[in-house]
């Protein structure tokens, strides 16, 4: 990776409120390995499930050949975010949000073009870091990743392959009083651990959802 991208990663990673961009964002780390000139990329899904090892009743019979489940190579496109903000001199010429009403006759024009240029870089950041957390939330509940262009029509879709009983159901809403949120979470969480994916050790959950605990 040229030195270039290396120092923006470096200071990328140094921000100090960079945990704080994104709730959903924070869970993941940028490293070099996340940049590439690649068009497509390829994503290889295992899954295996805890198994007994088999006893066999004489070495000379051989060994018990070990068989992974795996879901097969996936090419996908990346998406794709081409912004841009142009400056129009009336932009330049009219008052903006708290700026002076009156005008000097020594305008600092460089200034002011670079003001609007400064505040459309971080209407750009700020979308696409709210594209990275819509994507993040997707993949969280429905195990998909689905972005649309500015007409809502999909041009970007993935599907990670989740198994629908990692996804959190319940047989009564948490609002019902004889519900039982966490031993819907507790089955949940034995579901995805009789799997042998991993240990269930952080939860996700909105407002509403943590004042259901009961």
């Amino acid at each position: 990776m040229p030195d270039f991208f290396v120092k923006i990663l470096k200071w990328f990673n140094e921000t100090p409120d960079i945990n704080r961009m994104g709730f959903l964002t924070s869970f993941f780390k940028v490293t070099p390995d996340s940049f590439t000139d690649a068009n497509k990329a390829e994503i290889d899904i295992v899954r295996s499930g805890k198994k007994i090892a088999p006893v066999v009743r004489n070495l000379s019979t051989g060994a018990v050949t070990i068989v992974e489940d795996a879901f097969g190579t996936k090419e996908v496109p990346f998406p794709v975010h081409n912004l841009e903000k142009p400056v129009n001199i009336s932009e330049l010429m009219n008052r903006q949000p708290n700026e002076s009403a009156y005008v000097t006759e020594r305008v600092n024009w460089l200034g002011l073009l670079a003001r609007r240029l400064v505040s459309g870089f971080s209407k750009m950041t700020d979308m696409v870091k709210n594209s990275v957390e819509l994507q993040a939330a997707q993949v969280l509940q429905t195990g998909k990743i689905s972005l649309t262009d500015e007409d809502g029509n999909p041009t970007f879709e993935l599907d990670l392959k989740v198994k629908a009983t990692h996804l959190p159901t319940v047989t009564k809403s948490w609002e019902d009083e004889d519900s039982n949120p966490l031993g819907d979470i507790s089955a949940l969480a034995d579901v995805c651990r009789n799997d042998g994916k991993a240990e269930i050790k952080n939860l996700i959950m909105d407002e509403t959802s943590l004042n259901y605990e009961k």
